[in-house]
């Protein structure tokens, strides 16, 4: 193989390579981070769903957090039920939301 047909296939290596950053990154640029918890569970140290990661807010306590796309988020409501999204339901955090409504409360 000469020097132009390396060339030219280091070139389609770098665009799939391109190709493929590129659609990661606008999956990762519509997920949304939102705090989650569930109605029926009021303590905190209970995982309230799988998909759910733990995160330490000011060195003091912990939230479950869940990073969710549009798609992704419909996808999580079929599975739980009842979802209530909230733009800030926590003073103290700049998240939103998202709290699986699987019991009565008011």
């Amino acid at each position: 193989m000469g020097y132009h047909e390396r060339l030219q296939a280091r070139i389609y290596e770098l665009e799939a390579a391109l190709a493929k950053l590129q659609a990661e990154y606008d999956a990762a640029r519509n997920e949304i981070e939102f705090i989650i918890t569930r109605t029926s569970e009021y303590r905190n140290d209970v995982k309230p769903c799988d998909e759910a990661h733990e995160e330490v807010f000011n060195n003091f306590y912990s939230r479950w957090k869940i990073k969710l796309s549009p798609d992704e988020l419909l996808e999580f409501s079929e599975k739980y039920g009842e979802i209530i999204i909230s733009a800030h339901c926590f003073a103290d955090t700049e998240y939103p939301s998202i709290e699986i409504y699987d019991d009565y409360r008011e």
